[in-house]
């Protein structure tokens, strides 16, 4: 049973909405509504009410009833009549002349007269129970009678139910409702008049709440998470774009006519009007309705969107917008919504129906991009010092791997290979114009085929002849034999030139040392230790895993730890002494050993006889060049076909005098940039949002370290390791995709 406490204070306040709508009519129009806002002040109950009797007064305003139960309760108890109960809604046809339950068997609450006649509205549809009761009416749940499937049918009594006027709007409204299929819109089945003149409406029947109620916790509205909201806002947004479009007006948007089943739902149209630009008439509920309509203004779609602005504020921030403030950016800032949302909200609730969102749709993208800037700013805020704190520390760690397998063979052979591919891209060169090669060549052993170890003398006699003619350094590429020692004019050119002769050492792998024999006795004893010393040098070759040759050396160590020079740094430092130098350099194979002038052995007497200034200033080098030599099948980076010894020697000597135009990067800039870039790759990686722009990123910059190593090496000369880095930074990268996956993803929607 109702309190009395309760029934009394119903009556008390039915009186005062009472006095207050007399009041309200002596007031213009335009001020009408404003006037009971302000007298209401907070108490929404007796505001609703005062409203109601305000609508019921309008002549055109479609579908505006007195409730249900108040207009039943005003009739006489004779006759069949509907009763339903207090508390859970259930209904009760009592025929006349019966006697009616005295409380409700499902829970003891008081039972109310709701209508008068049968529960059957217009011989189709049974009431079962009272789902929900509001100014304007109440929704039941129904029972189709001919299909046996539950409906919601909302009944509502008109005041001016005789007036013909009234009876073809609701049938126009009720006709245009039924057009409006769409997923977030309450389907409506049917409509019509019932036998006792009452309207109805049939919808399908929801399972769930309203938003309403969902957004309320403990009596007072609560803040939905905005992740929460924006879907929700979604879908009735395209349900009220979708009214609009048809050329209805709700008119009464707000949070209990949104109803969360499986998808949210937009529902009673009680107050749609069928209009191309706007309706007339005081309607809506105060709180959502905008501020053209409270001084008479028309109802437009800006009215609605305005509406949808006060639902989406209430969501959003948990309370219902202040009319006093004048913007609603005050609110985002107080409820700890991001800031970026609070021009969106301010649109929607704009004073002007021409400030706000031309759609419902369009407002909610508003909304949706502001939200995702927020996280996109709380993202990068909160993530991106992490994230570059951990590429600093890539940086450090991937410099040390790419210093530690820059060692491996296999790192050092892969190296040698993009050295030789650089070679492709280096300008070719003529050789320096000091470098003579006189050869042992083929011709000369088909016009005279004494062996090498019986032509002392005629050495002697050559030499003697380049010495005249000008030269300044001859060196000979031979492992001379013992025999030579015994030939007094080879001797004699030794004893006369020493300080302009260099004869060749090699050392065999097992370490035994050749050719010193071929300077001995007399010859050794008249030369002493330093100019014999200094006479020697060793022809080996640093030929690497793949057989090739890419660097020259200064020097060797013999069996004794003594440095000797190697074969072309000796004979070079006789014409061209150098300071300080790499012990290991690189031999610059852009210069083209084809251009190097040659002389064949059997041609250098008459040549020095008469063309002297052919020799004149040159440094000689004298090596075989014919097959069986065995020094003859030298390969190189840039050459299809082998190289001769003397050939190769001559690229080594060309280095040293031309001051060793390619060198070595130094460790720790090479290193540095190594890890520099794994850094801003670890950093790209991990902080760039799109996996397209990553890529391209990531692409970049391993292709800048090889392209800034290849031009290096074009225009200066710097030979910058390639793979070792490369290795490295692909490490690198591919450590920082795995790291971001466990990382928090930047907001993409």
């Amino acid at each position: 049973m109702t309190p009395p406490d309760e029934e009394t204070t119903a009556s008390v306040r039915h009186e005062r909405a009472g006095d207050l709508f007399l009041d309200a009519l002596e007031r213009p129009p335009a001020e009408r509504l404003g006037f009971l806002l302000e007298a209401c002040a907070n108490d929404t109950l007796l505001l609703d009410e005062a409203v109601a009797l305000l609508k019921a007064h309008a002549t055109l305003d479609g579908f505006l009833a007195t409730p249900i139960l108040e207009a039943a309760r005003g009739s006489p108890e004779t006759g069949p009549a509907v009763l339903e109960c207090d508390e859970c809604g259930l209904c009760f046809e009592v025929q006349e002349g019966s006697r009616p339950p005295a409380v409700c068997p499902n829970d003891g609450s008081s039972l109310s007269k709701s209508l008068a006649g049968s529960a059957i509205i217009d011989s189709k549809y049974r009431l079962e129970c009272r789902l929900g009761r509001g100014g304007m009416g109440a929704v039941y749940r129904a029972r189709h009678l001919g299909l046996d499937k539950l409906f919601a049918v909302k009944l509502i009594l008109a005041v001016h139910r005789d007036n013909e006027l009234w009876l073809k709007l609701f049938s126009r409204e009720a006709k245009a409702l039924g057009r409006l299929k769409h997923p977030n819109i309450v389907d409506v089945t049917d409509y019509g008049v019932d036998a006792r003149r009452i309207p109805y409406l049939v919808t399908e029947l929801l399972v769930g709440q309203t938003l309403e109620k969902f957004c309320h916790a403990d009596g007072a509205l609560r803040q939905i998470p905005v992740h929460q909201a924006l879907p929700l806002l979604e879908a009735v947004a395209q349900a009220i774009d979708f009214v609009h479009q048809n050329g209805v007006l709700h008119r009464d948007i707000k949070l209990s006519n949104i109803f969360l089943a499986d998808v949210p739902k937009l529902m009673d149209f009680g107050l749609a009007a069928v209009a191309e630009v706007g309706a007339e008439g005081l309607v809506g509920t105060p709180n959502y309705m905008a501020p053209e309509l409270f001084s008479g203004g028309i109802s437009t779609v800006a009215s609605d969107i305005y509406a949808f602005g006060v639902v989406a504020y209430a969501m959003l921030l948990g309370r219902m917008p202040d009319r006093s403030e004048s913007k609603a950016v005050t609110g985002p800032e107080k409820a700890g919504l991001p800031a970026e949302m609070a021009i969106p909200l301010d649109r929607m609730l704009a004073e002007h129906p021409a400030q706000r969102p031309r759609s419902a749709v369009e407002a909610v993208n508003q909304l949706r991009v502001a939200w995702l800037t927020a996280r996109r700013r709380m993202w990068r805020a909160a993530e991106v010092p992490k994230r570059l704190r951990i590429a600093m520390l890539a940086a450090l760690v991937l410099a040390i791997f790419a210093l530690g397998i820059s060692g491996l063979g296999a790192t050092r052979q892969l190296e040698l290979k993009s050295v030789d591919a650089r070679f492709a891209l280096r300008p070719t060169r003529p050789p320096d114009p000091r470098i003579l090669l006189v050869l042992l060549d083929e011709p000369t052993l088909e016009a005279d085929s004494t062996a090498i170890a019986d032509r002392a003398d005629e050495f002697g006699e050559v030499l003697e002849a380049l010495y005249r003619a000008g030269a300044p350094s001859v060196a000979l590429d031979f492992e001379l034999p013992r025999t030579w020692s015994h030939s007094q004019t080879f001797s004699k050119s030794v004893l006369r030139h020493a300080g302009q002769l260099t004869l060749g050492l090699y050392s065999s792998p097992t370490g035994e040392t050749l050719g010193a024999e071929s300077i001995a006795g007399l010859t050794a004893a008249a030369l002493g230790p330093e100019r014999l010393s200094s006479l020697f040098a060793f022809v080996n070759l640093d030929q690497d895993a793949d057989g090739e040759v890419h660097q020259g050396r200064i020097s060797y160590s013999d069996r004794g730890g003594a440095r000797r020079p190697a074969w072309a740094a000796g004979a070079v430092a006789k014409i061209a002494p150098h300071g300080p130098s790499p012990e290991r350099f690189w031999i610059d194979y852009s210069v083209d050993s084809d251009r190097f002038q040659r002389i064949s052995w059997k041609d250098v007497p008459e040549r020095a006889a008469h063309s002297p200034e052919v020799f004149r200033n040159r440094l000689v080098l004298v090596g075989g060049d014919y097959l069986g030599s065995g020094d003859d099948a030298h390969r190189t980076p840039t050459r299809d076909e082998p190289l001769s010894g003397v050939a190769l020697q001559a690229l080594i000597a060309n280095a040293i005098l031309s001051g060793f135009p390619l060198r070595d990067a130094t460790t720790w800039a090479w290193v540095l940039a190594a890890g520099l870039l794994g850094g801003v790759v670890t950093a790209m990686v991990l902080i760039l949002p799109a996996w397209l722009k990553v890529a391209y990123g990531v692409v970049a910059a391993l292709l800048l370290f090889p392209l800034a190593a290849v031009l290096a090496f074009r225009w200066v000369g710097l030979v910058v390791p390639i793979v070792a880095p490369m290795m490295a930074l692909v490490i690198g990268a591919l450590g920082a995709v795995l790291l971001r996956r466990g990382l928090p993803r930047f907001p993409a929607e």
